[in-house]
């Protein structure tokens, strides 16, 4: 008996709806069967719209309680892009600097190895006259020396200069020797022929 009775209070809202939906229906039909168009467009419009308000409220009333939140999270999305560019920006300029460092790097070794070759050049022309007094092994000890790989072009080429002048003024005191050696054997052949060496005098 109860069971009956809880099933028909449960029916009765649904009977209630469905009956105002028939005379809701009867009304727009009565409206249209009378060239009353407008009427029954507003009656048939106006209950989903009705229906429709709460929603579209609450979407609405969403959307403005969420806007600080999702302006927060744009403006975080531009710092960090931001963060972004401006990182990969440094790490242009940073390559950048890296093949300028690198190119000036390679250019200035270019330098000292010139300067080097300037130096052996010079002894290489000369070797007869300077292989005894400065031989090639420590020729090359003292270029090292005062030329290192390390060098910078400045010192380098400062340095190449001063060891061919200290070469020229070697060269020029071997040249100078070696023609007072050639004077001396002159002079003593001249004077072998005017006086030769009796062997009986020996």
């Amino acid at each position: 008996m109860s069971a009956n009775h809880n099933n028909s209070s449960a029916t009765l809202p649904i009977m209630g709806v469905v009956l105002l939906w028939i005379i809701w229906i009867y009304l727009v039909c009565l409206c249209v069967e009378a060239d009353l168009i407008g009427l029954a467009l507003v009656m048939l419009c106006g209950p989903p719209l009705i229906l429709l308000y709460w929603p579209i409220k609450s979407v609405i009333a969403y959307w403005q309680r969420t806007a600080p939140e999702r302006e927060r999270k744009r403006a975080i999305a531009r710092q960090q892009s931001s963060e972004r560019a401006a990182v990969a920006q440094q790490q242009r300029l940073d390559q950048q600097r890296d093949q300028e460092e690198k190119a000036k790097q390679a250019h200035a070794d270019r330098d000292v190895k010139e300067a080097q070759a300037k130096v052996k050049e010079f002894y290489g022309e000369h070797a007869n006259m300077l292989k005894e007094i400065f031989p090639p092994h420590l020729f090359l000890a003292s270029l090292k020396s005062e030329i290192p790989d390390s060098s910078t072009p400045e010192v380098a080429w400062t340095a190449a200069r001063t060891l061919i002048a200290q070469l020229v003024k070697l060269v020029a005191e071997r040249r100078q020797e070696l023609i007072q050696k050639e004077e001396e054997d002159k002079r003593r052949s001249k004077v072998l022929t005017r006086h030769p060496i009796n062997p009986e005098d020996v």
